[in-house]
């Protein structure tokens, strides 16, 4: 019951790292993150200058 960061952070631990599996988890994270940013990127540009045009 963690959020996606904290759980990355758990798979860290003081005797070794298990680089591969941080590695992959953090690509499966950040993978719906990198998709919505794609699906919504007209959608952020056009408010973005918007709210840049003044008047």
């Amino acid at each position: 019951m963690y959020t996606l960061p904290v759980g990355l952070a758990s798979l860290i631990s003081s005797t070794g790292q298990a680089w591969g599996d941080f590695a992959a988890a953090s690509i499966l994270v950040s993978l719906p993150v990198a998709l919505l940013f794609l699906f919504f990127q007209k959608f952020l540009i056009e408010g973005l200058s918007a709210g840049g045009v003044k008047g």
